[in-house]
């Protein structure tokens, strides 16, 4: 039995819900199951998330090495109970013997990738659409910081060698649980030359007036960039040499450096598309940190968007963090509840719906029970 768990890198719950199945089944006692658990190169960048007085885009020597460095890397993110999902699987690497663990930090991934449904990573693709939106570069802080880099391919690769290892069932020491820590960085270059590279790729297919980048601070990073104070100013380096030397793991995809232009060129295919046929969205509300708990965690408040079409990429496309969009549908007869029930279905990510009524027999009985979300 292997579970791969490539969508909830900061869901604790179904981590939870994942461990229990594997360790409850009745054949756990006979042969452990296998967890393949992504993660993200952010829980490198916990300690310079947790200092509120660093500012970002500056550069640091930390580098994380997952072989030779291993002990280092599993207390690194020890002291850090911020990163829930990544403590409870190494908590379950060192006592659940009836389960074995790998947990994958991917970096920047960038490429197409060619599952059925979002094929678009975050870090570049966001990068160029603020940069064809504003019509210049943008850096946070000085761009001194760097990420690790992997093509989204080769990030396959390295997790379908560890279901090959999983479909073994030899339990090798090197490959799970206490050293089942994988980083995935093939090339690293500091933020502020991504930049420039993509700011550089705009202005050379005619998309921008100028390369020039400008420097921004981490607030208005935050309102460009998904998270871009601690996505694009942040440091997570390391050195990936586990997968290449208990997997065997050869990474072969294009660099960084050749595919911007691509990327470029394809958020402004999708950008044009989206102009020239729909009405922009409304920010109603907009995201922004709340006070950390006494847990340790931090809060994030909702985004709302208003006048949404069913054909818009923020509708269509996966949306990280706390997001709403809301599309509206008017219903004018009773009994033609039908369109607003294919559009709250339409989601390909799966949905989540409320019903508000005052009439009953319509809305909680007609509506409810067609909707697939069973409320």
């Amino acid at each position: 039995r292997v579970s791969v768990d490539l969508a909830t890198a900061g869901h604790l719950k179904s981590v939870e819900t994942i461990h229990k199945a594997l360790a409850s089944s009745p054949r756990a006692a006979q042969k452990p199951a296998h967890w393949i658990q992504i993660s993200g190169a952010s829980a490198l960048a916990a300690g310079e998330v947790a200092d509120k007085a660093r500012g970002p885009g500056e550069a640091s020597d930390l580098v994380f090495n997952d072989l030779a460095g291993i002990a280092e890397l599993r207390s690194f993110i020890r002291g850090h109970p911020g990163r829930g999902v990544d403590n409870y699987v190494i908590e379950v690497a060192a006592d659940e013997p009836k389960v074995n663990t790998a947990l994958v930090f991917p970096p920047i991934i960038y490429g197409r990738g060619t599952g059925p449904v979002n094929r678009r990573s975050v870090q570049i693709p966001s990068l160029a659409k603020a940069t064809l939106d504003r019509r210049r570069g943008v850096q946070v802080g000085r761009g001194l910081s760097r990420w690790g880099n992997v093509h989204v391919q080769d990030v396959s690769r390295l997790i379908f060698r560890l279901v090959e290892k999983a479909a073994e069932a030899k339990g090798e020491e090197q490959v799970w649980n206490s050293n089942g820590l994988y980083l995935t960085g093939v090339g690293e270059i500091p933020f502020g030359e991504i930049s420039n590279l993509v700011a550089a790729a705009a202005a050379d297919q005619g998309l921008i007036p100028t390369s020039e980048v400008d420097a921004v601070g981490p607030d208005e990073a935050n309102s460009l960039l998904p998270h871009g104070a601690v996505l694009y100013g942040t440091n997570a380096r390391s050195e990936a040499l586990r997968g290449k030397e208990v997997l065997g793991w050869a990474p072969a995809g294009e660099s960084l450096e050749d595919e911007i232009p691509r990327a470029v060129a394809e958020e402004e295919e999708a950008s044009a598309g989206e102009r020239s046929s729909l009405s922009a969205h409304t920010l109603l509300i907009a995201w922004k940190y709340l006070a950390a708990s006494d847990r340790g965690y931090y809060y994030v408040s909702p985004t709302v968007f208003a006048d949404v079409h069913g054909d818009m990429r923020i509708w269509r496309e996966e949306i990280f963090g706390p997001v709403v969009v809301v599309v509206v549908v008017v219903v004018r007869k009773f009994g033609e509840e039908a369109e607003a029930i294919k559009v709250a279905d339409d989601g390909v990510y799966g949905s989540g719906a409320a019903v508000f009524t005052t009439d009953l027999e319509r809305g909680a009985h007609r509506v409810c029970r067609r909707d697939r979300v069973r409320h």
